[in-house]
């Protein structure tokens, strides 16, 4: 008898959708790993930004960052993904990308093969083709009429920012040609679904009345929003006197975290001393993974960086320390800023 077919939209049988999951579950760990920014290797083969590429195409993508598929891997992930064309099935690269972060909310929520729309048209148009809750963990906390707070918004985005490794502004930046500064709404949500940043409606609503571009309203200023969310000084030599802020998210205190406080201090202070002694310096170990001087790292960077400098700090306590200077919202990433301020703060 024929193998049942599984997921959503039934695309796969359950050994395609197990095998479809192994594949996926690689990539992410080598993706994550690297911190490699796959949506903007797609979008070099996508110059009308549909969202979408031939399997061949897909595949380059993949290759120019040494994560090719052999051809019964590609075949799978094109039946899993697929857009059908005139005379061929493309990849829907967006609903890929979304599946490297959450496999159960994107496999079992795609749509029937002959439907298909694209990640950017289901959000433009605000069709649940995908399950949003399930795919980005989205909660959605309304202010008055149902809107989102401003704020509550940016934070959110702040935090996938984080979580997903994007550089909001290399999003932003490819629609507007003539950098002008501005985007139309509609350009701007494109812009945000290629980044992989899923929004609800009433969070776009927000982001777009809150940065209302001054010269025309029915534009974004996507540069404001860019800098906050990315940080930076791009454009700090156009207005030198112009006063930047960064959108941080707030991280926890130490004592919100749960740890036990007096094992920390006996680990702190065991690492000062050290730290103190050896002249130790650290920042500029912990920078060399943190590329965009967010004064975040992962776990597994923060771990490496305490080896190479060789801080007494052993496999037991790690975690402590670990969870006593995460960000708030992002487990998975460590404040390292806030860890040398306890242990050395004469080096920041």
């Amino acid at each position: 008898p024929a193998e049942k077919p599984v997921g959503g939209g039934g695309r796969l049988n359950e050994d395609e959708e197990a095998e479809v999951r192994e594949i996926l579950t690689a990539l992410d760990r080598d993706v994550k790993t690297r911190r490699l920014e796959l949506p903007t290797h797609f979008r070099e083969f996508d110059r009308h930004n549909r969202g979408v590429l031939t399997a061949d195409n897909f595949n380059r993508s993949l290759d120019r960052v040494g994560l090719a598929l052999e051809a019964p891997q590609l075949a799978l992930i094109a039946k899993a993904f697929g857009v059908p064309a005139t005379d061929r099935v493309d990849v829907n690269y967006r609903w890929f990308y979304l599946a490297l972060d959450n496999i159960d909310g994107v496999l079992g929520n795609l749509p029937e093969m002959d439907a298909a729309p694209s990640v950017a048209t289901a959000l433009l148009e605000g069709k649940e083709t995908v399950d949003r809750t399930k795919v980005t963990g989205v909660v959605r906390r309304g202010g008055a009429g149902g809107a989102d707070k401003l704020e509550d918004v940016l934070d959110f985005v702040q935090r996938e920012c984080l979580r997903k490794r994007v550089r909001l502004t290399n999003f932003l930046s490819d629609g507007d040609a003539l950098r002008i500064g501005r985007l139309s709404r509609a350009k701007f949500r494109s812009a945000l679904a290629a980044s992989g940043i899923v929004l609800t409606n009433a969070q776009l609503n927000a982001l777009e009345e809150g940065f209302k571009h001054d010269a025309d309203p029915s534009t974004v200023a996507w540069r404001n929003l860019a800098t906050l969310i990315d940080g930076g000084d791009e454009w700090m030599e156009r207005d030198p006197h112009a006063t930047r802020t960064f959108y941080k998210p707030s991280e926890f205190t130490e004592k919100d975290t749960g740890v036990d406080i007096d094992r920390l201090s006996s680990i702190l202070s065991e690492v000062k001393a050290d730290v103190s002694q050896h002249r130790t310096l650290m920042k500029p170990t912990f920078q060399g993974f943190d590329r965009l001087r967010k004064d975040y790292v992962t776990k597994a960077q923060f771990a490496s960086v305490c080896a190479t400098l060789k801080l007494p700090i052993s496999g037991r306590d790690m975690p402590v320390v670990q969870a006593a200077f995460q960000v708030r919202g992002s487990p998975d990433l460590v404040n390292y800023h806030n860890f040398i301020r306890r242990v050395d703060e004469s080096e920041l």
